[in-house]
């Protein structure tokens, strides 16, 4: 068996970009989790009112830090598309006729 070969231009391993809504979202439910888990243990008093309340909160923060990191300047994500180039002439679309 042949180890597979890297053609020119590829990259090693696919980067990806810090996502600061997936963060705090990932820790506001991680944080909700080890707490339920602390109570099952007996050493912690949750209240669901109290969960319910910190992910909406942190949902929000979570969505706020995506909207401030979508239009800081000089960002652009993966994905996004590029806006249309204009063309040489006017698209006309074809034409069809029903009459027969």
């Amino acid at each position: 068996m042949t180890p597979a070969t890297r053609m020119e231009g590829d990259s090693p391993m696919n980067r990806y970009r810090f996502d600061p809504m997936a963060l705090i979202a990932g820790l506001v439910f991680t944080g909700i989790a080890i707490a339920y888990i602390l109570q099952a243990g007996g050493a912690l008093s949750v209240s669901a009112e109290w969960s319910l309340a910190a992910a909406v909160i942190g949902v929000g923060v979570a969505g706020l830090a995506g909207v401030i990191r979508a239009i800081a300047p000089g960002t652009r994500h993966i994905g996004t598309p590029m806006p249309p180039e204009p063309l040489d002439e006017p698209y006309t679309p074809p034409t069809v006729d029903l009459t027969k």
